[in-house]
């Protein structure tokens, strides 16, 4: 009886380690690149985000703004097919470095070093909005191909990436008001 439960246990044992094994090997071959909007070197990178809301557009200043990336397979070019990467919110710097982040190498689940994706950053004032979808001042970038890479590579920059503003996004209902305003200029001119 005593060889049996030791038996058990052994494939017990031998089972959790099997399945950390799998785990860590599928995590290792999910891509990596670097987040971030400044990189000097072989990959340079100054992308800076600008705050339009503010007079002479300087760049966003501090963690009141943030960055996240958007992916999507190679290719795919309308934004909203994109996908956000939860884990990807990253702040802005502040003082000398005010309009950049720096993320770090994130790993982008559900696509495997070697492939190349398209990413999308978006950026947003936080004191407008928690999130991108529901701030007030937000912008993103142009689409840039990125190539992933595996676990000690080195990650690849957003080489390509293009500075861009955060702006105030006008309500549904303001651009509906400008709409009924312009229509009922357009018929008291008519009508002169």
């Amino acid at each position: 009886m005593h060889s049996q439960i030791t038996q058990n246990n052994n494939i017990k044992k031998l089972l959790v380690i099997t399945a950390s094994l799998l785990l860590a090997a599928s995590s290792w071959a999910q891509g990596t690149f670097q987040f971030t909007n400044f990189a000097t070197g072989t990959e340079p990178v100054n992308a800076p985000i600008k705050d339009a809301t503010l007079q002479n557009t300087p760049n966003a200043n501090g963690p009141t703004y943030s960055a996240v990336f958007y992916v999507a397979a190679a290719g795919v070019t309308d934004p909203s097919q994109f996908t956000l990467v939860a884990t990807s919110t990253t702040p802005l710097q502040s003082g000398g470095g005010a309009g950049y982040f720096l993320g770090g190498q994130q790993v982008v689940p559900g696509f495997s070093a070697g492939t190349t994706i398209n990413v999308l950053v978006r950026a947003f004032d936080t004191t407008k909005g928690g999130t991108f979808a529901t701030s007030s001042v937000r912008g993103e970038s142009n689409i840039v191909p990125v190539t992933l890479v595996a676990g000690t590579d080195l990650p690849h920059n957003l080489v390509g990436l293009q500075g861009f503003s955060v702006n105030v996004v006008p309500e549904p209902s303001t651009i509906a008001l400008g709409v009924i305003g312009a229509a009922a200029l357009l018929l008291r001119r008519r009508r002169a």
